[in-house]
């Protein structure tokens, strides 16, 4: 449980640098500038009409920004494999005998029985994600199949 904890922490992270990322870009967007706006006129001189200095700390704020979010999505990325893995782990048996996945009952299948399709694989693309996760997964069980029901989604 501490694996997913660490990853909502992370996520939580994640939405504040966005939400910051978002007030930067309306500085630049008040200023009438973008990231590649000039900032000086055509003689060299700075330009009057906008604030140099918010727009150059809001560029430098957004690039410093990004590097964050770039290397936060990678942690995002461990943490959910973490997450993955113990969630995988923590599967239990009930009292009846039967497997347990988050306190659901497992058939035989593998399919929680509480649970109904709400989609069929009915096509895999040629050199698709889903493609390349089932060669990928050769002698294990594959990501996608055709005729693969859809239970639910993985949820952190």
């Amino acid at each position: 449980m501490a694996a997913r904890q660490h990853a909502l922490t992370l996520m939580s992270r994640k939405e504040t640098l966005e939400t910051e990322l978002n007030a930067q870009f309306s500085i630049l967007s008040a200023n009438q500038s973008t990231m590649n706006t000039p900032l000086v006129d055509p003689e060299g001189f700075p330009r009057a009409d906008i604030d140099v200095w918010a727009v150059r700390h809001a560029r430098v704020r957004i690039i410093e920004i990004r590097n964050d979010l770039g290397n936060l999505v990678d942690e995002i990325a461990t943490a959910l494999t973490l997450v993955d893995k113990d969630d995988a782990a923590s599967g239990s048996t009930s009292a009846d005998g039967k497997l347990m996945t988050n306190g659901a009952h497992i058939n035989g299948s593998g399919v929680p029985e509480d649970l109904n399709p709400f989609a069929r694989v009915d096509e895999v693309a040629p050199n698709s994600p889903a493609a390349s996760a089932v060669s990928r997964f050769s002698g294990a069980t594959p990501g996608l199949l055709l005729t693969r029901d859809l239970f639910s989604f993985n949820r952190v």
